[in-house]
């Protein structure tokens, strides 16, 4: 496995706000990439969402040297880099997927992202370095896997976060979980600040487990395994196939990934029902709670962001009353 320390210039960071860029195309520029993190909603102001904040404090905090790559997704996003202090690039994020244009698209701004990284001191790999960069990554994120699956889902949430935000995996393997008969649900949402860490033990406390983390920063932002034969032959390419025609977000149209993706985790994982965590003024999650109703496949359950910090018995009453209906 590549040494990040000795690869990166760790003084220069770049700040990404999205888990549809890739941070080993930014780590072969000689940057370290680091995923902003979501802040509280209940510390946000009224009408900025929590990603959107994050990414406004986090690009406060940084360094004049560093740089912020911020994709275009949503509207709060869009602008949330208007007043930055350091060089940012605003990363054109198609909403639609499923066709080969989008891809090119996607593509496109991938390679314009080089070339705004080399004009802000970053060097271009060759090929070998890009691909041995990509299967770095690509065999830290197999080890995430393995080892989440075997932890806590609090504990794998915030491996998880380190790996999003700094690209820190666990050193050893953990220990294997014992089995018990608790109900596995899936968490939906964006970004699941620190602060709110503990909604996975309240599912715990409720006779639920979080078996399939459905967050912004948990499984559902990891992208796909990358075929290591397409990496070598062309690594942008199995960029795209792994990033943007792979990972499911509420934002996508059609939104067809994100239900692949639940019906996958239905068969493989046994899910009993779904929890949806929504931040205030986030319509595209919202909008996904009718559309999961109506999927039929599964029980919703919608948590309203601070409720999992500020209302605490009136939730775990409603979550214990989901899970002694599926008992």
């Amino acid at each position: 496995m590549i040494d990040p320390k000795a690869l990166l210039n760790v003084s220069r960071r770049v700040l990404i706000s999205s888990p549809f860029i890739p941070p080993e195309f930014i780590a072969a520029y000689g940057f370290m990439p680091s995923r902003v993190a979501a802040q509280a909603s209940t510390d946000c102001h009224q009408g900025r969402c929590a990603v959107a904040a994050g990414i406004v404090q986090g690009v406060a905090r940084t360094e004049s040297t560093d740089l912020a790559v911020i994709a275009t997704s949503c509207d709060q996003q869009r602008r949330s880099g208007d007043d930055a202090h350091i060089p940012v690039f605003h990363f054109n994020l198609p909403a639609t997927w499923n066709s080969v244009t989008a891809a090119r698209i996607f593509r496109d701004e991938i390679e314009r992202l080089g070339r705004f990284l080399v004009r802000h001191g970053g060097v271009a790999p060759d090929l070998a370095s890009l691909a041995s960069h990509a299967l770095d990554h690509d065999e830290r994120r197999r080890r995430l896997r393995a080892g989440c699956a075997l932890l806590p889902s609090r504990a794998a949430a915030e491996v998880l976060a380190d790996y999003a935000e700094h690209g820190r995996i666990p050193a050893a393997d953990p220990v294997p979980l014992a089995r018990d008969d608790s109900v596995p649900v899936a968490l939906l949402g964006g970004p699941l600040p620190r602060a709110s860490f503990g909604l996975h033990d309240l599912i715990i406390s409720a006779g639920a487990r979080v078996a399939l983390d459905g967050t912004e920063h948990g499984e559902r932002g990891l992208p796909a395994p990358f075929d290591r034969r397409r990496v070598a032959e062309d690594p942008l390419g199995e960029l795209v196939n792994a990033y943007f025609l792979s990972i499911p977000d509420a934002f996508r149209r059609p939104d067809r990934l994100l239900y692949d993706w639940l019906e996958q985790g239905v068969a493989e994982r046994g899910l009993r029902a779904v929890v949806v965590r929504c931040d205030p003024w986030c319509d595209l999650w919202r909008a996904q709670v009718p559309r999961l109703k109506d999927w039929n496949r599964l029980p919703v359950l919608l948590i309203e962001a601070g409720e999992d910090r500020a209302s605490l018995p009136r939730l775990r009453t409603r979550i214990e009353a989901l899970v002694e209906m599926l008992r």
